[in-house]
């Protein structure tokens, strides 16, 4: 015969099922309002949103009695404030207080003692009576504001709003992985306190470099901005390394060096945030940092096949030569197994997505190639597309017979170039028939 508290417990948890769709549904509006008055904010990172697992909510009841408070099922779920969490993170320590004082002024409409709403949606509550930041049992600071949601039932379901920084983002995995969800460390509770708090230290010097990095990449003046922008990509790059070389020789067992792959990897993230206009150099640098940092606290399970959740669309005869080259060999060659699991976790989307801006970007790439070599060269236009599309399925070609990184990204650039260096003086007589024999006979 069970206990009553795990009967209690039963009950709670198929409570928290029968309403999980309503908290996900609430998580998401409350996140989505967030994000789009913050988006545009200076030191905004992101967005993210939880509903309490049951795991979670098993060990809170545990932890804390609720059974003894003599509350309805229901009652006890419905009234644990972090049943719904949400986070707003930013880059810096310094932007978690602007961070906080946008919200008092977007929050400004006064309801009662404890909590004021907005102008936008009066569906969203926070109680800004409390003293922020608050002091947590570690002794660290948090800005962790408590906030109601009402349904259109007229339910009130209850959130905690977070903001952190970067440094604090990791700081707390860390703080709840190793002492809050860590029963064993209590006969030694000082020295892993010593031990977090020495850690502590370091991430909060570590904020501070990564705000003086941040400040230098801003700044950077025209003559060394290529530079500069190198070192940081050389810099990203070996942190990818790292983070997934590690992941590699646990999962794994293995040590491999995929160091070209990131490199590239790097290149197309930062020309797909360029494409897409979303940040400045600055801020592109510190969202892939904040995200790498957190992919280095998942479990991956690196063993596993890519799938696509949709077939690749391509945008013409060279993606889709080369897309089809890759899918066929995405689940056999560890090499580009990794390379493209690096992308898709690094992105969090749509797989065939990722796929599709990453054969946009080696398209953009060689379409770069072609203006350079043109360029001061009296050729036809025409002729010009002509050239283009006969090397492109050159290229193609023989990537599906050499499929490397080395080979579609160094050498067959090299090879284009070279290519119409040695047919240059027939391309420019403008005779259409002669330059395309002349190419044709180019292995």
């Amino acid at each position: 015969m069970k206990l009553q508290l795990f009967n209690f417990i039963d009950e709670t948890l198929s409570c928290l099922g029968k309403n999980y769709d309503l908290l996900l549904d609430a998580s998401r509006d409350i996140s989505n309002f967030f994000r789009k008055e913050f988006q545009e904010e200076e030191g905004f990172v992101n967005i993210s949103y939880r509903v309490k697992s049951r795991s979670s909510v098993k060990e809170k009841i545990v932890r804390n009695n609720y059974y003894l408070d003599r509350m309805s099922p229901e009652e006890t779920l419905l009234e644990m404030q972090d049943l719904i969490g949400i986070r707003i993170e930013c880059r810096f320590n310094k932007d978690e207080v602007d961070i906080f004082n946008k919200i008092k002024e977007i929050f400004c409409v006064y309801i009662d003692n404890d909590y004021n709403t907005n102008n936008i949606d009066r569906r969203i509550l926070l109680k800004l009576s409390d003293k922020q930041p608050m002091i947590q049992k570690n002794g660290f600071r948090i800005y962790k504001i408590d906030g109601l949601f009402k349904t259109k039932s007229g339910r009130n379901l209850r959130f905690e709003l977070q903001v952190k920084s970067i440094v604090n983002v990791f700081w707390g995995e860390i703080d709840h992985k190793v002492l809050y969800k860590n029963y064993n460390y209590m006969i030694t509770e000082n020295f892993f306190r010593d031990i977090l708090g020495s850690i502590r230290t370091n991430l909060i010097m570590i904020d501070t470099q990564l705000m003086l990095l941040y400040n230098h990449v801003e700044s950077m003046d025209a003559q060394n901005y290529e530079d500069n922008k190198k070192q940081l990509k050389i810099l990203l790059s070996k942190i990818i390394h790292d983070v997934f070389n590690t992941k590699v020789r646990e999962e794994l067992g293995i040590v491999i060096n995929f160091k070209n792959n990131t490199d590239v990897i790097v290149d197309y993230l930062f020309m797909k945030c360029v494409k897409q206009k979303e940040l400045s150099y600055g801020d592109q640098f510190i969202k892939l940092l904040n995200r790498i940092t957190s992919i280095s606290n998942m479990e991956m399970d690196l063993e596993s096949y890519i799938t696509f959740d949709r077939p690749p669309t391509y945008v013409d005869s060279f993606t889709r030569s080369v897309g089809e080259s890759l899918i066929n060999v995405i689940n056999e060659d560890l090499f580009w197994n990794m390379f493209f699991k690096i992308i898709f976790i690094i992105e969090e989307g749509s797989n065939a997505e990722s796929f599709e801006e990453f054969l946009y970007f080696l398209r953009y790439k060689f379409s770069l190639v072609f203006i350079d070599v043109f360029k001061d060269k009296d050729i036809d236009y025409n002729i010009q597309r002509q050239v283009e599309d006969i090397l492109l399925k050159k290229v193609a070609d023989n990537f599906a017979e050499n499929l490397s990184v080395e080979y579609i990204l160094d050498l067959s650039p090299k090879y284009i170039e070279d290519t119409i260096k040695s047919v240059e003086d027939i391309l420019e007589k403008n005779d259409m028939d002669e330059a395309i024999d002349a190419l044709k006979e180019v292995k």
